[in-house]
Formats: structure tokens, sequence, C-alpha cells
């Protein structure tokens, strides 16, 4: 009698099968790097058959800007840790500090994403960035420091939530990563970063 392998089960659920599969991209292109992950071993990860990794997104490439998008849309659905502050920059602080924590806890996917951004012109043409959402909790809470109305201000909201983002994004690559500093060092250039901002 033959023994059932779990990695040739086909879900009759594609979401649930997508779910797997982007969930076990993102453990594998972390450990391994973007080269040296295979859609095999994603799909032996995920115990799905290879064939659906084709099937729903296309090739390698396809699979790590999905793994990504998901990552991003999880981070997006979360609740901010912290309470809401009771000026703007003590706001954005804490939201940097939070973000930049976000980005430690992936850092490995983090750093394929830049890597790929950087040598493949097509790798951010690719992505679907409408997918990309802050939190509502964040868009409320900065709209109310910003004085802005959401009905029809939202795309400013937005715009401080990203220049926020691309500090945080500077010093987590630059002095984190590349010089290995310590997290408290990159929450004091944060703080001095923000400050300067207002």
């Amino acid at each position: 009698m033959k023994s059932k392998t779990k990695r040739n089960y086909k879900p009759k659920d594609r979401a649930d099968a997508e779910k797997k599969l982007l969930k076990a991209a993102q453990e594998v292109f972390s450990e391994h790097g973007y080269e040296g992950a295979t859609t095999r071993m994603i799909a032996e990860k995920a115990e799905i058959n290879l064939g659906l990794i084709t099937r729903y997104f296309g090739n390698k490439k396809g699979l790590l800007i999905a793994a990504i998008e998901s990552m991003m849309i999880e981070w997006g659905a979360k609740k901010l840790p912290f309470p809401a502050q009771n000026n703007l920059i003590d706001e954005s602080q804490k939201y940097a500090e939070y973000c930049f924590n976000t980005y430690a806890e992936s850092a490995s996917l983090f750093k394929i994403f830049v890597i790929q951004a950087l040598t493949d012109p097509d790798f951010i043409k690719d992505q679907h960035p409408e997918q990309f959402y802050y939190t509502q909790e964040a868009i409320e809470r900065f709209a109310k420091h910003l004085n802005k109305n959401l009905k029809d201000e939202r795309h400013y909201v937005e715009t401080y939530l990203s220049i926020i983002d691309h500090i945080v994004a500077g010093i987590f690559l630059n002095t984190y990563l590349h010089q290995s500093n310590s997290r408290k060092k990159c929450f004091e250039l944060l703080k001095e970063a923000i400050t300067h901002l207002h």
C-alpha cells in the first residue's frame, strides 16, 4: 500500500492553499535568501503541490512579491501596541519605534525586499501598492494630531506616515543592519530625525 505524501495534497479551497504557500514562502525566503530558496522547497514546506505555485503566483518572483505584500497587509491589520500620545512628536516617535521593531522581526525578508528592489528594475513595478494600507487606528491618531479631516485630507495623513516610514527604513538599513548598531542607538537617531522633521 502506497503511503500518502502530504506535499501532493491539493486543497479545494484556493485561499487556504495560497495562505499556506505565502507563510511557507516567508519562512523559506527568510532562511535561505532569494537565490537560495526554490519553489520546490517552499511547496514542500507548505505541503502543497508544486504546480500550484505556478498557477497562483506565476514564478518565484511572483511568489516573493505576494509574500511581501501579504506580510505588509498583516502589519496593517495589527492594533498599535502603545497608547495614543498627547502630541504629534511623541506619537511619531512611538510609531517609528513600532515600525522599526516590526521590520526587525522580519529583518531577513526585509533585506531581500531591498536587494531585489535595487537590483531588479521591474520588481517595484510588479507590486500592488494599493494593497498596502496603514492601520486605520494610526491614520485616525495622526489625523487628530495633524488637525486633518479624513474625509477630504486622508492623503495628507498617509503622506506624513510615509515620511516616517522612510526615516525608519533608512535608519534600519544603514544603522542597524549595515553598521550593526544597537536598537537603542537607532531609537536615539529616530528621535533626532523626528524632532528635526518638526
